[in-house]
This record gives C-alpha cells, structure tokens and sequence, in this order.
C-alpha cells in the first residue's frame, strides 16, 4: 500500500501529539475518516500525493471521503459530477462553473447537462464557447431549437455563424 510523507504539522493534525507518526497510508485516511478537503485544504497535502494515496476514485467515493464541494481538484481522478457525485446542475455551478475541458475530461456531456436540467436561459450562466459547447456534445438538433435572440444571448454571435460553426 502506498504512503506519503508528512511534515510534523500534519503528524500531529492526523496522529495527535502522543505518537505524531511522519508517514500516511490509505489505511489510516480510512480509519480516521480523513476527508479529501481536510487533507488538501487544512493540512496542505498536495493533490498529486493524494493521487499517489490512493489513485482508485472508486476507494474514495466508497468512503465518502470525496464529495461535491472537492469537485474542482478532482480531475486527476476524473471524477464525473454527475454519475460519481450525483450532483445536481446546481451543485456544479455553486462552486463557479468548472471549465468546459474539466467537464469534458471527466465524461461530463451536453446530453447529461440537459438530463441535469441544462436550459438555454442556464447556458448564459457558463462561460463557454461554441467550441466549448460542441465539445460537450452540443449539436445541431440543439441550436434549431433557439431563437435568433437566445442564440445572440448565449453565444454572443447571430445564429447562422454558431450553425456554421457547429457543421
């Protein structure tokens, strides 16, 4: 099992001052119930040696030490906001919208973005692109959907230069 060195401060944070042991492993993130955001945000460890930790999202997420507030410093696991968080659009948004490429790196689709609630009016909200959009999976079908103005008000470009864009 791999462990991690610690500095003294982060010894005695996790171990206490009795027996402030320097090094850390999987086992005992699990039985001292050490939560992602404690571990990165409180005692400083960087997110690479939590990845060397424990690399399997699967083991974090089955502990529950991961959750929707970690969300953006997840993407060396590439956890999926929607499947592996079950987030709401909401949740997504809350923390300022991830960028259109972390989304897409981690699975994260236009067509799931709709399933979450994903409106044209909530398009406006997220700074992307057209290119960012089609990444996503935003296709044609979509845009024959919008009015001229919608479109205007999301893309910030007449509606024939996004389809132009999109084919």
């Amino acid at each position: 099992m791999p462990a991690i060195p610690l500095t003294a401060y982060q010894a005695i944070s996790i171990y206490g001052w009795a027996q402030p042991i320097r090094i850390l492993d999987w086992t005992i993130v699990k039985e001292h119930r050490l939560r992602f955001a404690k571990m990165f945000s409180e005692l400083k460890i960087p997110v690479q040696e939590l990845k060397k930790l424990q690399p399997r999202k699967q083991e974090w997420l089955k502990e529950g030490l991961m959750v929707a507030e970690d969300l953006p410093h997840l993407l060396p696991w590439k956890v999926h906001a929607f499947h592996d968080l079950d987030m709401s659009l909401a949740e997504v948004m809350c923390n300022g919208p991830p960028s259109a490429a972390f989304l897409k790196e981690t699975g994260v689709t236009f067509q799931q973005m709709q399933e979450k609630g994903l409106t044209s009016d909530l398009m406006k909200l997220f700074p992307y692109t057209v290119s960012d959009w089609r990444a996503l999976g935003m296709g044609r079908d979509f845009l024959d959907t919008l009015s001229d103005v919608a479109c205007g008000q999301i893309f910030h470009m007449p509606k024939g230069v996004v389809a132009a864009a999109i084919q």
